[in-house]
C-alpha cells in the first residue's frame, strides 16, 4: 500500500493487541468503542450513497471532512463516493 503523505506509523501485533485487551480494561473499552464507531460508519456508507445525489455527497463530505477533502486525490474521493471522476470534477 502506498501512502499519500509523509507520516509516522505506529503499530502493535495482534498478540500485543489481545494482551492489552485482556490485561487493561481501559484499552479494551477504547478498542470496543472504536470498533463500534467504525462498524456504524461502514454500515451507513451505502445508505449515504443511495440517499444523496452526487453534488450533495460532495458537499457533505467537503463540510464533514474539510481537513482531508483537498488533500485526498480526486480519483480516490470519486471512487469512495461511488461516482466517476468526471462527475466528481463537474460537481465539486
Amino acid at each position: 500500500m502506498a501512502v499519500m503523505e509523509e507520516g509516522v506509523l505506529f503499530y502493535i501485533t495482534r498478540d500485543q493487541y489481545e494482551n492489552l485487551c485482556g490485561t487493561h480494561h481501559c484499552f479494551s473499552e477504547i478498542a470496543r468503542l472504536q470498533l463500534q464507531n467504525y462498524l456504524v460508519e461502514f454500515e451507513n456508507h451505502p445508505r449515504f450513497i443511495r440517499r444523496h445525489k452526487a453534488d450533495e455527497r460532495i458537499r457533505i463530505v467537503r463540510e464533514k471532512l474539510s481537513d482531508f477533502f483537498y488533500r485526498i486525490p480526486r480519483n480516490i474521493l470519486a471512487s469512495w463516493l461511488d461516482m466517476d471522476p468526471a462527475t466528481f470534477s463537474r460537481n465539486q
